[in-house]
């Protein structure tokens, strides 16, 4: 009988299996490796992406927030703004007119020439007070800049003001320039409110002391001077002040591009010496 044959079986090697397993290695590295290198890409452009929009939301509302408080704070100012002109106009103005009305009737019922006399300074002072009022509470309502015409104070105007406080009663002395020197707008305001301030100060801390209120031109500045020498004692109508009045002259000083110094003098009496340069452009003071 003849015999069977077997059949014959696959010979599977070694080397086949590493042929295999090195296509296999091939097909990771040409395809899964590249795919997930896109992968990595898009998800980082996505991050990328998405994160500078989150920054750009972000200062949006940083910005629109700062908008939204700058708007509120204006709002603020301005309601502050109308609601102390308000109060001025009530209160100040009302308080102003009634003086210049009773100073115009006494200085005519007057038994004499010197209330008389007294009284007409009063009644000038309080209108000149009530103008000067109106121009500030323009600024105040509609952020009008002040005039700078009939009813803002000039250089010219500290004669006038010289003469009314030695009228009403000051013994005061004072050299001016004639003429006087040609300055800008905010110039001759500052300088007006130096002399005026210091007077007040001096009439109302050293009354009946003698005061010296010097104008000089040296070179290319405007030298303002009101020396009060040191007061007779205490005075009886003692009159409030706010405590801002040297600070107000500094501000005013500078902003016209100058300078202020004020103290003590040796004889126990006090100086305000302002220095200002001429020909400086008008600056709103």
């Amino acid at each position: 009988m003849p015999s069977q044959a077997n059949p014959t079986k696959r010979d599977v090697s070694p080397k086949a299996d590493r042929e295999g397993a090195g296509s296999a290695d091939r097909l990771a590295y040409v395809v899964v490796i590249p795919l997930l290198a896109v992968a990595a890409s898009v998800l980082l452009g996505l991050w990328v992406f998405q994160r500078g929009a989150l920054l750009a939301s972000l200062r949006d509302r940083a910005e629109q927030a700062e908008r939204e408080r700058d708007l509120l704070a204006e709002r603020a100012v301005e309601a502050e703004r109308r609601r102390i002109a308000r109060e001025m106009h009530d209160v100040v103005a009302h308080r102003v007119s009634v003086i210049s009305l009773q100073a115009g009737g006494l200085s005519v019922s007057a038994p004499d020439d010197r209330t008389a006399q007294i009284a007409e300074v009063i009644r000038r002072t309080s209108a000149s007070a009530l103008s000067e009022l109106r121009e500030a509470l323009k600024v105040l309502r509609v952020h009008q800049p002040m005039d700078s015409g009939s009813g803002s104070p000039t250089l010219d105007g500290i004669a006038t003001l010289v003469e009314d406080t030695a009228a009403a009663g000051a013994n005061l002395q004072a050299d001016l320039p004639d003429p006087l020197p040609e300055v800008s707008g905010a110039v001759g305001r500052a300088a007006y409110r130096v002399v005026q301030e210091a007077l007040t100060n001096a009439t109302k801390h050293a009354p009946h002391a003698a005061i010296r209120v010097t104008l000089n031109v040296a070179e290319d500045r405007l030298e303002v001077t009101v020396t009060n020498r040191r007061g007779a004692g205490s005075h009886t109508f003692a009159v409030p002040g706010s405590g801002y009045g040297l600070i107000g002259m500094r501000e005013r000083v500078t902003l016209a591009g100058g300078t202020l110094h004020t103290g003590g003098t040796d004889d126990g009496g006090y100086r305000v010496r302002a220095v200002f340069p001429l020909g400086a452009d008008e600056v709103a003071a």
